[in-house]
């Protein structure tokens, strides 16, 4: 290859890993970092523990916290577990279950953004489910918001991911709707019209 052509394509390569446009090498991060590897073990094993028939909600309630303090340590890991949790943790949230909705939610505080992109669509498609991951989309609509410049509707889809929950979000977003953000306030109101209800009806009409 021309030496003149390699430096321009080497720099666009490293431009599209920031993005998240163009993938790192399947298995990279499992392979490179074993304690990034060990945490996701740890939460996926509590994970199919609080998922186990007959467990108990105390039981349960102990198996969440151990997987949030995986979770913590993991997100502080970095973008270096961004690979490892694509190829190993999200193939083992395909349920919908409370637990996952949880992990899922600590998810969209990941700074690779393609991690948390499909965090949310991953509640997106929980349906109702989701409810449980209100406050994590919350920050996540502010922290996005804060990122972007003017008002910008339909933040990574929050408007559709609100609609798949329903009406258990209105109380939830119609409290939210103080914050100082337009950005929040306008992703709010369209995420409220698209839910079918009276309450959400009202709240649009009373914040319009």
């Amino acid at each position: 290859m021309n030496k003149i052509l390699v430096r321009p394509i080497v720099s666009m390569l490293s431009f599209l890993l920031i993005l998240g446009i163009f993938p790192l090498q399947a298995g990279s991060a499992a392979q490179t970092d074993p304690h990034v590897q060990k945490l996701i073990g740890k939460i996926i094993g509590s994970l199919k523990a609080a998922e186990r028939p007959g467990a108990s909600e105390k039981k349960k309630a102990s198996l969440r916290n151990k997987m949030a303090a995986s979770m913590d340590q993991l997100l502080l890991s970095g973008p270096s577990s961004a690979e490892a949790i694509q190829s190993l943790l999200f193939p083992k949230l395909q349920k919908g279950s409370e637990e996952e909705v949880l992990l899922l939610g600590a998810l969209l505080r990941h700074p690779v953004g393609i991690v948390a992109r499909q965090a949310a669509g991953r509640l997106r498609d929980a349906g109702p489910k989701a409810a449980g991951a209100l406050p994590d989309l919350l920050t996540y609509l502010r922290g996005v918001c804060a990122t972007q410049k003017g008002n910008e509707l339909n933040v990574n889809g929050f408007p559709a991911i609100i609609k798949k929950i329903g009406e258990p979000a209105v109380p939830f977003l119609v409290e939210a709707m103080g914050d100082s953000s337009s950005c929040v306030r306008q992703n709010i109101i369209a995420a409220l019209e698209e839910i079918p209800s009276e309450d959400a009806r009202a709240a649009v009409k009373r914040f319009r």
